[in-house]
């Protein structure tokens, strides 16, 4: 392990640059460095950063945004990497007021949109939260699965010829009072 400081996405090093959210969420795979910032520049509008680890240094590569209105500041609320892949939540996606995550596909060095999973199956506008992905599969994360109840849900899916689709939803109910184990 080495220490090496990443502030901004401007290549500049400018801690203005860097939003106040930078290091939000972090993931890191291969030669590559995402870093989360969900209140990005001076709109708030949030981003992924991704560097690339070259000649032992992180070097910018890109800066993922929200391909809509650019006013998402959750963009970036969770960054997970495996393979080619790249997934982005955004937990309050205001296309939706679901969330959604994006997937991006590593093509020639560079991150390009693939994906748009959206929620349809719950009211809540925390899908996206925590997103994890391991080989040909992606877990999503809706912790307030009900719009405000303590259910919760993890909604699984399974890449297939290129695209993510949906495999199974796992509810999680999180008990007020857990049981005992009284042995």
């Amino acid at each position: 392990f080495y220490n090496t400081q990443i502030l901004s996405d401007d290549g500049s090093n400018d801690p203005v640059a860097a939003g106040n959210n930078f290091g939000r969420d972090v993931t890191a795979h291969g030669n590559y460095l995402v870093v989360a910032d969900t209140d990005n520049h001076a709109n708030g509008q949030g981003a992924v950063i991704v560097y690339v680890l070259k000649d032992g240094k992180y070097n910018y590569l890109q800066t993922l945004k929200d391909d809509r209105d650019g006013t998402s500041n959750s963009f970036g609320d969770s960054v997970a990497m495996h393979g080619n892949y790249l997934v982005v939540g955004d937990n309050s996606n205001q296309d939706t007021s679901k969330g959604a995550v994006y997937v991006y596909v590593l093509k020639n060095g560079i991150f390009e949109f693939s994906q748009k999973i959206v929620n349809h199956r719950t009211n809540s506008n925390d899908f996206g939260d925590v997103v994890s992905i391991f080989g040909s599969y992606l877990a999503v994360a809706d912790r307030d699965g009900t719009g405000g109840n303590t259910d919760s849900n993890v909604f699984i899916y399974v890449l297939r010829q290129s695209k993510f689709e949906f495999l199974q939803m796992i509810p999680l109910r999180l008990d007020k009072d857990p049981p005992v184990d009284t042995e």
